[in-house]
This record gives structure tokens, C-alpha cells and sequence, in this order.
């Protein structure tokens, strides 16, 4: 498997994109094409910039509430 065929995998695992994120999707399809071609250290360091940057974005679990330990705390 190419590193474009796993980024596209990744990709689509990724149900909470939006149009905020073009600019990285777009940036992570084309250092994975550049990759593939050519796999080089200083495009494979920025790829995984990309990648970690995009992650961080995602949505946090929304925090469960525990009623019974919020009324002990009041």
C-alpha cells in the first residue's frame, strides 16, 4: 500500500472534517504523492507535521457527567 492509498484510508476514517481543514487535507494528498515518488527525509518530517497537526484538531469526547458526583460536590 502507498503512502497515498493510507492517506486516503486515513482521510476518509475522518468523519468530523470540514471545509477548515482543506488547506491540511490538501497538503497531506500532496506530500503523499511526493512521497511515493520520491521519499525523501524533509518530506516525510513535514507529512508527519501535517498528520500530527490534523489529529490535534480533531473533537474532543464530550466529557461524561456523573450526577450523583456533581451533587456531592456542591
Amino acid at each position: 500500500m502507498t503512502i497515498t492509498e493510507q492517506t486516503e484510508t486515513f482521510l476518509a476514517s475522518l468523519d468530523w472534517l470540514t471545509d477548515a481543514h482543506i488547506p491540511a487535507v490538501a497538503q497531506l494528498r500532496l506530500l503523499a504523492g511526493l512521497i511515493d515518488d520520491n521519499p525523501i527525509p524533509a518530506l516525510i518530517a513535514q507529512y508527519g507535521l501535517t498528520y500530527r497537526d490534523l489529529v490535534k484538531q480533531a473533537p474532543s469526547e464530550p466529557e461524561q457527567v456523573d450526577e450523583l458526583a456533581k451533587l456531592l460536590r456542591r
